[in-house]
Formats: C-alpha cells, structure tokens, sequence
C-alpha cells in the first residue's frame, strides 16, 4: 500500500507540474492574461483553477493586474526561473522515458500547439470520449493523436489504428498517428494510404530508427497544418 501511495503521489505532483508549466507559458505567450482564458488553456476547473493561481501569485510566480476593470495575471521573473526549472526537470525526465512520450513532450514545446491530455468529447453518437492524446493547432484544428512505440506487435498496431479511427469517426475530430515504418505496408494494402479509414479522416506519420523525437513531433505538425490548410 504504501509503494501504491508513494506512486500516486508521483503522478499527482508530476501531474500538478505540467499544469503549472502550462499556466506560465500561456500566460507569457499573451502578455497579460484573463482568469477564464487560463482556466480554458490549461483544461481546468474553477476551483482547481483558483488553487493553482492563489499558489503561483503567493510565490511571486504571477502577478496581479488591474486593467480596464479586469483582474489579468502577467509572468514575473521569478515565474520565468520557475518555467525555465519545470521545462529542465521534465527534459531531464523525458531522455529516460519512451520513444513516444518524448515525441509527446517534444510536441509541447512546438509553438501554436497545445496539447491537452484526458480530454473529454461528446461524439455524435452521445458517448462521451476521453480522449487520451489531442492535438490543437492555432489554426483551430483538433486532432485524435496516437504515438505507437517502435516494437509494437502489428495486431496491437491495427487494433490502436482502429481505435482512433472509430473516435475521429464520431467526435467529428481528425485521427492523427506517428508510428513506425514497418507498418506502412499494412495501412498501403489495407487503407490505400490517402483512403479514410472507416469513413474518418487519418493521417498517418512514419518513422524509423534515424528519426528523432524532435523530428517526428515536427513532421506530426507539419502534416497537421498542411491539413488544416486544404
């Protein structure tokens, strides 16, 4: 029980890190920023929101500002020395972790995307679908993102490919998959490449054992905003 504890308590202060990150970086992206549009950007609740700036105010991290009647927050520095001291704890982090959770923070760091975790949407057909991975694009573009980590049986592949699929298919959002090349044969036999799967629309990244984390979060932007451009 209390190896359980311990490894509860590591994601929820793990989990607490991120949204402090993310808070920080979207308010320093605006300047200045309303109480709403944080609560929005960094995918919280009004409590949850009110707990984490009163912490970040309470540490000089953000600073209070009145404007035009509003209450706004701006980056201070010593918010910008704690930013800088999340983004290192997670790099550090992320050269142990998975291929694909490098590739998953890697995209994090793009500028105009904002990845949201666990998100909840209502497809067409009234299931309610959290959605472990999405993509948003400053183009306003959603994407149902999976990343199949190299070694990955095909079965495994196919099922996780079908997956996405059937989520874009109903929630109306864009399948978006990174996965290694070696499948790329069975979505050509199977899908003819540019055909929708399952009537949802795909796209599909490949990779291989050159790439890096870096290169493949970029080619996922890439081909996203190219997408959104059509």
């Amino acid at each position: 029980m209390a190896g359980h504890h311990s490894k509860g308590s590591h994601r929820r202060y793990r989990k607490e890190n991120e949204v402090i990150e993310r808070i920080l970086v979207f308010v320093r992206e605006r300047s200045r920023a309303k109480k709403t549009h944080i609560m929005y950007a960094a995918n919280l609740n009004t409590v949850s929101l009110e707990r984490f700036l009163a912490r970040l105010t309470e540490i000089g991290a953000l600073r209070e500002v009145e404007e035009g009647g509003h209450i706004t927050y701006v980056i201070t520095r010593k918010g910008e020395q704690l930013l800088a001291l999340l983004r290192g704890v997670r790099s550090l982090m992320s050269s142990s972790a998975s291929f694909s959770g490098r590739v998953e923070g890697c995209l994090e760091e793009v500028e105009g995307v904002k990845v949201v975790r666990n998100k909840e949407v209502i497809g067409r057909s009234g299931v309610v679908y959290r959605l472990g991975l999405v993509m948003e694009l400053s183009e306003g573009l959603e994407f149902v993102v999976d990343i199949i980590e190299p070694g990955t049986d095909l079965t495994e592949g196919v099922l996780r490919v079908a997956k996405v699929a059937f989520q874009a298919l109903d929630t109306g959002l864009v399948g978006l998959i990174a996965m290694p090349s070696e499948f790329v044969r069975f979505i050509t036999i199977y899908y003819g490449g540019e055909r929708p799967v399952f009537g949802a629309s795909m796209i599909f990244v490949y990779f291989s054992g050159v790439d890096t984390p870096e290169s493949v979060a970029r080619r996922m932007c890439e081909v996203g905003r190219k997408f959104a451009g059509m």
